[in-house]
């Protein structure tokens, strides 16, 4: 993964963990293999919205393979769901909540 540009939410939600009753935390890690920009910011955008032939020409999703994409998609699609409908985003693997105490982050990747 390469750096980023954009200030990550996780540098100042400490603080304001406090005084949110719930936050749940994500980080999309996904880079296309022949993509020059990496883990860019709005990569799970293609992944949420839309379906191959909307984004074949992305620049970001270079080389990328479509079964990832919808895969991945699916499990992004259903945890954010989730969340809409219960407040808990549900997941294949733990996310629990993020807190001052326990900065938890769900990595999203292939």
């Amino acid at each position: 993964m390469r750096p980023s540009s954009t200030v990550s939410p996780a540098a100042w939600l400490p603080g304001r963990a406090r005084r949110v009753p719930r936050v749940w935390s994500y980080r999309f890690d996904y880079a296309a293999p022949a993509s020059p920009f990496g883990a860019t910011h709005c990569i799970e955008l293609p992944f949420l919205f839309g379906t191959d032939a909307d984004w074949t020409t992305a620049p970001m999703l270079a080389g990328a393979d479509p079964h990832d994409i919808d895969t991945l998609g699916r499990a992004l699609r259903t945890a954010w769901l989730s969340f809409i409908r219960t407040g808990t985003p549900s997941t294949d693997t733990p996310w629990p909540p993020f807190t001052a105490a326990a900065p938890a982050v769900h990595h999203w990747h292939p």
